[in-house]
């Protein structure tokens, strides 16, 4: 039969001889005194470090592991008829806890990877660290019944809570003790970091399982792609997963003696590992075809990068064109506008001439009529042509004036044009230096409720307009005396800087000098340390040489009952008696020599180390204060840097 066959496995054996203590007493006469080398007959094979998570290798927790009472014998171990190894999570003593369950840095860790947990799982009850902290026993069995029904959906707590709390952490193979008490009082100091290291566990476990599943998910949809396509880590991955379940197979098939069932693993390992060699070369030289296309692009874009440089200063340049482009149209727009309201003034004052002109021709028209109907002279055709020449001549005139009046209109105008420009970019210097004050915009924290900001209005540019119509603010009245103030508020504030400085730097003397009496006492200390470290020595050295000496009186006196007990028959029993008598007072001695020695040697330890945490306190306040010293001068210059220069 198959199970006759089965090779059994290494069990432990007993572990009683570790908590056995040798006596340190005096040997009884016909018994030999016990070695101070190790017992090779009781030693036993020491236990491994207890495992925190189910001995069961599947990742699935309904599967349970039946563990069989075996015999310890000194003879070999008989085969076992189940072939199932003991489980490591319960033994029959009470394992230690090895986690630091106490520490508050485990107990911060273990509460934000709880709250991490129940954050991704959507967790229907409200929790918080403070609340994890010192949990009621309502929060308690709301997260347990979570996290339990994370393994089995129709988990519901029926009876008693510790009943069923312990009950479900014995069935998952929780592998240390959780005591009814702890369950009554869950929010405790004392007890709550247990009840926590053993939520983590189940968290940590059901983690686990998550990481397993989605695991085997991604393996089973890279499998059933078909591409052969994956990263290398996913190669090795599969790779590794493979191996693990050839070994699990394997060591199954070794201790059941199936060795037909060993080979075909072993030839399937095998040709899994070559297909995947083949896929695996198939790919690489897909990536060496990729790896040259991606050299002749590269290669091309080399060649394209030579005329780079020459693109780049023409962008450059064309930017720049553009930028004074847009300038220049912006100053043409404005240029434009102008002349267009200059042009409907015109255009209004010739329709004026227009009905001048219609007037003036009603009245030649009259007049002609009149000269038509009078009879003219020669003397009066003559005064009439004088008259007409010197009306040409005085209209040639105006039409030369009108010319030159048009011509200083228009260069007025290119000088108002420029005078605007020089007042836009005035005002803009004014509101960017006003900006930096914080000046700008009225709310800022220097402007006290004052407009600042500088706006040129080109519409009320005019003959007769003021500055404060151009520029809408009043600068004599408003603006000057508000930047006077400012001006002296700033160098009060600049000679009161200057003065905090002076007595910080007065400070930092002051500091120095208490830095350097410290050293100065540092020093002293190390001395009188150095000092008792040479007294502790001399001290040890005397001690043991008294030692020595007492070991070598407890010598002689042992060779001089020897060589009493070989000469004198007679007064064996008297003299022994008294050298018994001497051996146990001079162990006395030695004994009462030896606790002094040890006392001293505690008493001066503890001074010495007393007056090394002192050093070291008083070091750490001295560096501490400095530290801080140096913060307030750093933060002090950084205040001062930061205060606008005074303006002129």
């Amino acid at each position: 039969m198959a199970l006759s066959r089965r090779r059994g496995t290494l069990e432990p054996l007993s572990s009683s001889g570790f908590n056995q203590r040798q006596s340190m007493g005096m040997p009884s006469r016909g018994v030999s005194r016990t070695s101070l080398g190790p017992n090779f007959d009781k030693v036993s094979k020491p236990q491994g470090r207890a495992s925190l998570h189910p001995s069961s290798s599947s990742s699935s927790f309904s599967s349970t592991t039946a563990s069989s009472s075996l015999r310890n014998s000194n003879g070999p171990p008989r085969k076992s008829s189940t072939g199932l190894r003991k489980s490591t999570a319960y033994g029959s003593h009470v394992r230690q806890d090895p986690r630091p369950n106490t520490d508050k840095g485990y107990i911060q860790a273990s509460i934000r990877g709880l709250i991490n947990y129940l954050t991704d799982h959507n967790y229907d009850q409200p929790f918080s660290a403070k609340i994890l902290q010192r949990p009621t026993a309502k929060d308690f069995t709301y997260i347990v019944s979570f996290l339990f029904r994370q393994v089995d959906g129709n988990f519901r707590i029926t009876g008693k809570l510790e009943d069923e709390v312990l009950a479900f952490f014995k069935a998952m193979r929780y592998p240390f003790a959780i005591s009814k008490a702890s369950m009554q009082a869950v929010g405790t100091m004392h007890t709550w970091p247990t009840l926590l290291a053993s939520i983590t566990w189940m968290v940590e476990l059901l983690t686990y399982d998550e990481e397993v599943q989605n695991d085997a998910a991604n393996q089973a949809a890279l499998a059933g792609s078909g591409s052969g396509c994956g990263s290398v880590d996913d190669f090795e991955r599969a790779d590794e997963k493979a191996l693990f379940e050839y070994l699990g197979k394997a060591y199954k098939a070794f201790l059941d003696g199936d060795d037909d069932l060993y080979a075909q693993l072993e030839d399937s390992l095998v040709g899994s590992f070559e297909t995947r060699c083949g896929e695996m070369q198939a790919q690489c030289q897909a990536l060496e075809t990729k790896i040259e296309d991606m050299r002749t692009e590269m290669a091309a874009c080399h060649t394209r990068h030579a005329a780079l440089p020459g693109l780049q200063q023409r962008h450059s340049d064309y930017l720049s064109d553009l930028g004074k482009f847009r300038s220049l149209i912006e100053q043409l727009t404005a240029h434009r506008e102008g002349l267009a309201a200059k042009v409907e003034k015109r255009e209004e004052e010739l329709a004026s001439l227009y009905r001048s002109l219609e007037d003036v021709r009603g009245e030649v028209g009259e007049l002609k009529a009149v000269v038509a109907a009078q009879e003219l002279s020669p003397e009066d055709v003559a005064r009439m042509q004088q008259e007409r020449a010197r009306l040409d001549e005085a209209l040639d005139k105006a039409r030369e004036h009108k010319v030159k009046m048009h011509k200083t209109l228009w260069e007025a105008e290119i000088e108002v044009s420029r005078a605007v420009v020089d007042l836009e970019t005035a005002a803009q210097t004014f509101n960017t230096k006003a900006a930096a004050l914080n000046l700008i915009p009225i709310t800022a924290r220097n402007s006290n409720g004052i407009q600042y900001e500088m706006v040129v209005s080109k519409g009320a540019v005019s003959a007769s307009a003021e500055p404060e119509e151009l520029i809408g603010l009043d600068m004599k009245g408003l603006i000057r005396p508000s930047l006077a103030q400012i001006k002296n508020v700033m160098l009060d504030k600049v000679h009161e800087a200057r003065t905090s400085v002076l007595k910080m730097l007065d400070e930092e003397a002051k500091t120095e000098e208490e830095v350097a009496e410290a050293v100065g006492e540092l020093e002293t200390l190390e001395g009188k340390v150095k000092k008792q470290e040479e007294g502790y020595k001399a001290e040890k050295a005397r001690m043991e040489a008294s030692m020595a000496e007492k070991s070598s009186n407890v010598d002689a006196v042992e060779e001089q009952v020897l060589h009493l007990r070989s000469k004198v028959l007679v007064d064996l029993e008297t003299r022994t008696g008294r050298n018994h008598q001497r051996l146990a007072q001079l162990e006395a001695e030695l004994g009462l020599e030896r606790e002094e020695h040890e006392q001293a040697s505690k008493a001066i330890s503890e001074s010495i180390m007393g007056a090394l945490h002192a050093l070291a306190d008083h070091k750490e306040e001295v560096k501490r204060r400095l530290e801080e010293f140096r913060e307030q001068c750093l933060q002090k210059r950084d205040k001062l840097l930061s205060l606008p220069e005074p303006m002129q």
